[in-house]
């Protein structure tokens, strides 16, 4: 069974493939659209934010690492689920996404 830490990178590739999906289907139905700056801004202060909280969290011994390991799979592994309903629906197919790309099934 693989730990919360490989689900989290697993689930993570996922999205980052589901990403640069959807991101190649806008550009290529919606000429001249562009998300890379408001995306990174974005980005950067979601992780900003979500970093110092759960810091905090663990410096006061509310929470552990160990759960914000689970906690974060599951939020990335719903993630890669919300992906894979849009792309499905997108290409009116099953799609499935892997750790090397989409499967369509």
């Amino acid at each position: 069974m693989a730990t919360d830490s490989q689900r989290l990178l697993s689930a993570t590739m996922k999205m980052q493939s589901g990403v640069a999906h959807i991101q190649a289907h806008n550009a290529q139905h919606s000429p001249g659209f562009d998300y890379k700056k408001d995306f990174r801004v974005g980005l950067n202060t979601v992780l900003s934010g979500q970093g110092g909280l759960v810091k905090l969290l663990i410096e006061k011994g509310v929470i552990t690492q160990e759960e914000v390991a689970k906690a974060l799979a599951n939020a990335m592994e719903y993630e890669v689920t919300m992906m894979e309903t849009e792309l499905s629906s997108m290409h009116g197919a099953n799609i499935k996404l892997g750790e090397a790309g989409m499967e369509t099934s």
